[in-house]
């Protein structure tokens, strides 16, 4: 909703917010004076945060895409409290350091933890028309899609990412402006080299876009040397989960969700992610029908 203010209006507020800038002014004077005062000059400053997509399967709007930093590789979770590196920091800090040597990546893990049964449970169930649109939607894509993730060193399971974000369909639009397969807003698909200009945006190009994805979570996976924090980094952000990190005594991805240190919307991404994934590679096991040859 738009409106316009009268001139005397306009006058009247701007006395009041200059007089109270004045007021600010003197207060934070006032505390400068204060704070220097009560500490000396060698006090050692706390560090502070490091850092700085989807409620339905339909489509996803990562998040991670939405912070400036998301695609910036640095040490997650790397906070040092007191001078000490706590135990998980340690294991945290060791498992980037491998993750950052590996050419090819590892397969992730599919546990079938009780939040992936419930979204088993909703695939088979109550949504099993996004199985069947995102299975029909890949066919024409995923040898393509699949040779590109392999030339990137980055497991076949992550290709399912893509079910999660647009069901597979090359022209997905979110209402927040995140475009493609892959769900990238303009800025990330920027920095992995895909031009978003006005005569060709290659967010809708399946190949150029899965090549940017696959850079994406091969980047958040040395980020912090496990796949469910990468693909909660790919939804939520780096920063976001880094900070979620760093406020945290763990190291990993289920101990954050169910403590509540993720947002909902993150929390349910990696065991939809699981559950897709573990659907796709037997449909007939879950009540769906075959896929054709070569698929799944």
């Amino acid at each position: 909703m738009f409106f316009v203010a009268s001139a005397e209006w306009q006058d009247s507020w701007g006395v009041a917010v200059w007089e109270q800038r004045m007021t600010m002014r003197s207060a934070l004077s006032l505390l400068v004076v204060l704070g220097a005062c009560a500490l000396p000059s060698h006090h050692p400053q706390k560090g502070g945060e490091s850092g700085p997509r989807f409620s339905g399967p339909t489509m996803a709007v990562s998040q991670s895409q939405n912070e400036e930093s998301s695609v910036v590789v640095g040490e997650a979770g790397s906070g040092v409290a007191n001078g000490k590196q706590s135990g998980v920091t340690q294991v945290a800090a060791a498992k980037r350091a491998a993750a950052k040597k590996l050419v090819k990546l590892p397969r992730p893990e599919l546990p079938v933890t009780p939040e992936v049964q419930r979204e088993l449970r909703r695939f088979t169930e109550k949504d099993r028309a996004f199985i069947e649109t995102s299975v029909r939607s890949r066919e024409k894509y995923y040898d393509d899609i699949r040779a590109v993730f392999r030339k990137e060193g980055v497991p076949e399971e992550l290709v399912n990412v893509a079910a999660i974000e647009s069901r597979f369909i090359p022209n997905a639009l979110s209402p927040r402006g995140a475009l493609g397969m892959w769900q990238f807003i303009r800025s990330t698909a920027q920095v992995y080299g895909l031009k978003t200009g006005r005569r060709g945006d290659e967010r809708l190009d399946p190949v150029r876009s899965a090549t940017a994805a696959a850079r994406h979570l091969k980047d958040l996976y040395r980020s912090f040397g496990d796949w469910f924090l990468a693909l909660a980094a790919y939804n939520a952000g780096l920063g976001s989960v880094t900070r979620a990190l760093s406020r945290s005594d763990v190291a990993d991805f289920w101990s954050l969700a169910r403590a509540g240190k993720l947002r909902r919307e993150t929390a349910d991404y990696v065991p939809r992610f699981i559950a897709v994934t573990l659907i796709i590679k037997d449909l007939e096991k879950y009540g769906f029908e075959k896929a054709p040859t070569g698929i799944g």
